[in-house]
């Protein structure tokens, strides 16, 4: 996420796809757990200086970067069993509605400060997760209800990165 290169940043994502269609329940946690640091520490980090000086480089939208790697997730092999991707994908539903991630809150830093405005459809990126799976939505909804549920109302870790936006 913090790599200035573009060239290594899509090497990374395409490395992530490689293996994910190698091992998909391996690579789908390391990145899920990952991306849960990743936000974990953002949310938590002390903010920098506010003085803010022309020789200051102007912060990176990383929610395209964040995207890109949890979308490599996805990218499930052809031998990966129907039922693996659903239960891959269902582990997702969080972090895939993080607004880091999912870009459901536009910051007009320019007009209105630091000001956070709804905006961007939240449930886009785990239905375009589940179509990069190779999954009809609705299917893995049925399929996986108790189990996404479960995930939703647990007040474990994974959901305490979300609960805070």
């Amino acid at each position: 996420m913090e790599g200035h290169e573009p060239e290594f940043r899509r090497q990374v994502v395409a490395s992530v796809g490689h293996l994910t269609a190698l091992a998909p329940r391996a690579t789908n946690e390391l990145v899920r757990a990952g991306l849960m640091a990743y936000l974990a520490r953002r949310r938590t980090s002390v903010p920098k200086n506010q003085n803010t000086s022309e020789d200051e480089k102007p912060t990176v939208n990383k929610q395209p970067r964040l995207l890109a790697f949890l979308a490599a997730s996805a990218a499930f092999g052809d031998g990966a069993e129907p039922t693996l991707r659903e239960q891959l994908l269902a582990k997702l539903v969080v972090l895939a509605h993080h607004p880091e991630i999912c870009g459901c809150f536009v910051i007009y830093d320019e007009i209105y400060g630091s000001h956070c405005a709804p905006g961007g459809n939240s449930r886009q990126v785990w239905i375009d997760l589940c179509h990069r799976a190779r999954l009809d939505p609705r299917a893995v909804l049925d399929n996986q209800l108790d189990h996404l549920l479960k995930i939703i109302m647990d007040p474990s870790s994974e959901t305490k990165v979300f609960s805070e936006f």
